[in-house]
């Protein structure tokens, strides 16, 4: 029982690290075409940041969703957010 419970724990973890990982890795890419992103996709950036420093991965996951629908509105978006995003989406809803 204490090794399905480690097992589980240890996979969650790993889980955890990816959607992090995921994150970043958006949030870099959004850096660079920030001009471009519409205020909406900005302060969901911002929220998003706040939450993933205060709560990891539990903070992706609770505003990870609302990023995503904004950044999808997003005109003018670069092949790197939308391979990043798509990530994140696939990470989130997996």
């Amino acid at each position: 029982m204490i090794n399905m419970t480690c097992a589980a724990y240890g996979y969650k973890m790993e889980r955890d690290k990816k959607l992090e990982q995921a994150f970043k890795r958006l949030a870099n890419a959004l850096e660079e075409i920030q001009d471009r992103l519409t205020f909406n996709a900005r302060f969901a950036l911002r929220d998003a940041r706040e939450a993933v420093v205060h709560s990891g991965a539990d903070g992706v996951r609770a505003h990870g969703e609302h990023l995503l629908q904004e950044i999808d509105v997003c005109p003018l978006k670069t092949a790197e957010v939308t391979d990043a995003a798509n990530h994140l989406r696939e990470l989130l809803f997996s």
